[in-house]
């Protein structure tokens, strides 16, 4: 069944968003993540392989980011 942006899920820490919200799903805490437990807990950073990026407007972000700081440091 796919997930409707307005569906409830549960998140880590036992809270509940709608799914809209949610940036990752985490295959061993069986959970989704949303960006700021992402980043609260260092996921990605840790190279975590149990995650699983969801299609959202955070990944994009993050990408955008990355290119722009490897530009500035390679103008300067």
């Amino acid at each position: 069944m796919a997930k409707s942006p307005d569906n409830i899920v549960s998140t880590l820490y036992g809270s509940s968003v709608k799914f809209k919200r949610a940036v990752a799903f985490c295959k061993h805490h069986h959970c989704y993540l949303t960006a700021a437990q992402v980043k609260t807990k260092g996921c990605l950073g840790k190279g975590c392989r149990h995650i699983n990026k969801l299609p959202h407007q955070y990944w994009e972000d993050r990408e955008k980011k990355k290119i722009l700081k490897k530009e500035a440091k390679r103008n300067d």
